[in-house]
């Protein structure tokens, strides 16, 4: 791509980052790109020729031209075409299950993102990947776990007692006053409560007594987080995606109860 620098200052940016290519004529400039130096030179007059005319006879522009190129130095930047979204991929249903060629659903695998196919339709709107990457990511990692098993996933049967956490990491210590405990912390809409019971120095249950948080979002924070916090005898445990306020407070309710 030929620039003026005069009349195109991004050219200078090209220039730091050591990607422009200076020739102080046209002839010159060709021999730097492996152009034959008269195709260059006729091809930049033809184009000239365009321009002062109004017209261009060869491909039918009527836009950019509105400057010649006569004056140099000339400067030559490489320009590539780049592939920024695929259109085509695997095909997926609704579960972000992958079908075979049977038009089946192969058990077991899922596929979200851009190695899926047929979820833009003829052509991909701009943001539309973003939800794409949101809605079937969340929903192949719902699905996944679903197939796997939340307890076999967690490692266990049983994962939400105490007994089983020790079971399967002997290494685990007492580390907890036996009692039952209650804290307090501020949610998304409002205090939630819980109640951590400790037996023979462990955590056995931990249960939200009072929460004014969205049933639907908080069920996320109790069928997941806190059954990790009982299998891993800790509340520093990850946060569940879409339940970030809710999923703080009962980490923050615990550690306090647990302190006690």
């Amino acid at each position: 791509m030929i620039k003026d620098l005069e009349r195109m200052k991004a050219v200078e940016e090209m220039d730091q980052i050591g990607i422009l290519i200076t020739g102080k004529d046209l002839k010159e400039l060709a021999g730097k790109i492996s152009v034959e130096p008269k195709v260059l030179e006729d091809s930049v007059a033809k184009w000239n020729g365009y321009v002062k005319n109004g017209k261009d006879e060869e491909f039918g522009r009527t836009t950019g031209m509105k400057f010649v190129l006569e004056k140099g130095p000339f400067y030559a930047i490489p320009v590539a075409p780049g592939v920024h979204h695929t259109m085509g991929g695997i095909k997926i249903n609704s579960k972000t299950e992958v079908l075979g060629k049977d038009n089946k659903a192969i058990k077991g695998l899922y596929a979200a993102g851009e190695v899926t196919g047929g979820v833009h339709g003829a052509n991909r709107l701009g943001g539309n990947a973003v939800a794409d990457i949101i809605i079937f990511g969340r929903q192949a990692a719902k699905q996944s776990v679903e197939y796997i098993g939340k307890d076999k996933l967690m490692g266990n049967k049983n994962v939400g007692k105490s007994e089983t956490a020790v079971k399967v990491n002997p290494e685990l210590k007492a580390q907890y006053k036996d009692g039952t405990y209650k804290a307090t912390a501020k949610g998304h809409n409002g205090d939630i409560t819980v109640e951590v019971v400790v037996k023979n120095g462990f955590i056995d249950s931990i249960k939200a007594v009072e929460s004014k948080e969205t049933e639907m979002i908080f069920k996320g924070v109790e069928n997941e987080m806190i059954p990790a916090m009982i299998y891993n005898q800790t509340s520093d445990v990850d946060m569940v995606t879409g339940a970030t306020v809710s999923s703080r407070a009962v980490r923050s309710a615990v550690k306090k109860a647990l302190k006690n």
